[in-house]
């Protein structure tokens, strides 16, 4: 049994505001490749080895067409526009129309014809961001009750011999790793311990993991992806009042601060 700490971090790093293909960026296959790794990685982190179309929607993809007078323009605005899972935005000129979708989109709707187009998240698109979490049971099914992401959780992970659980607030690091820890801290510890056991010995015995879990408590560490528009991701976080200590303390606040660090916001 060990204790961690909540988390929450962006998958990818900063985004760079890279030239678009025909100016020289990365090449489309590289650019289609990243979506395919976005999609893949996501997949092995949920432990969804099926590649569903749910995951696809993690795949963030971004077109830009030039010149937007042209016929073609009026189809893209249509569509995209009226999609709920896509954003267009003109440049400042006016002379590209800039896209936001997820391949799921694409491949759901007919569209991979527009994969022509892909290229590098630039200054004139919406961001689109996912997010790895890791909290305890409560807070997790706090965090998830939105529509505004495309949220994936962990499946049918099979716990080791060591589970992990989440450190309470309450519990400091110097009070954990005390000589003498609190009667509480012991109490707690003591807990989790039990249930763990008792988790081990019902699946010892048979039982498969989906019944046995439910077991544990709710520190039981769980991880999920959400992903979605930057726009969603300021909704999200707002207002702060809104969440506990605990979830504004470890989990609103510290992503906040890594989406401004990364240029999210």
């Amino acid at each position: 049994m060990k204790l961690i700490k909540h988390s929450a971090s962006p998958i990818f790093g900063p985004i760079g505001y890279n030239p678009p293909v025909e100016e020289g960026g990365p090449n489309k296959n590289d650019l289609l490749n990243d979506v395919y790794r976005q999609i893949n990685m996501i997949g092995i982190l949920c432990n969804d080895k099926s590649q569903t179309w749910d995951i696809c929607n993690h795949g963030a993809v971004y077109l830009r067409r030039t010149h937007p007078e042209t016929k073609w323009s009026n189809e893209w605005l249509y569509k995209y526009k009226n999609n709920h899972y896509s954003r267009v935005r003109n440049d400042n000129n006016g002379y590209s129309l800039n896209v936001t979708t997820n391949y799921r989109t694409l491949l759901e709707h007919g569209w991979t014809e527009d994969i022509e187009y892909i290229c590098s998240p630039t200054k004139d698109h919406e961001k689109m961001v996912s997010v790895r979490f890791g909290t305890d049971r409560n807070t997790a099914i706090t965090l998830m009750d939105n529509d505004l992401f495309f949220i994936t959780t962990q499946k049918d992970r099979i716990l080791e011999r060591d589970i992990y659980f989440i450190q309470p607030n309450w519990i400091s690091d110097e009070n954990l790793n005390a000589y003498e820890p609190s009667s509480s801290v012991k109490e707690f510890v003591e807990g989790l311990e039990i249930a763990e056991n008792k988790y081990f010995e019902i699946i010892d015995c048979g039982v498969e993991h989906e019944e046995a879990v439910n077991i544990l408590p709710t520190a039981l560490h769980t991880e999920f992806v959400m992903t979605g528009f930057v726009s969603n991701w300021i909704k999200f976080f707002t207002p702060i009042e809104k969440y506990s200590d605990t979830v504004r303390l470890n989990i609103i606040e510290p992503l906040i601060e890594k989406f401004k660090g990364y240029g999210y916001m």
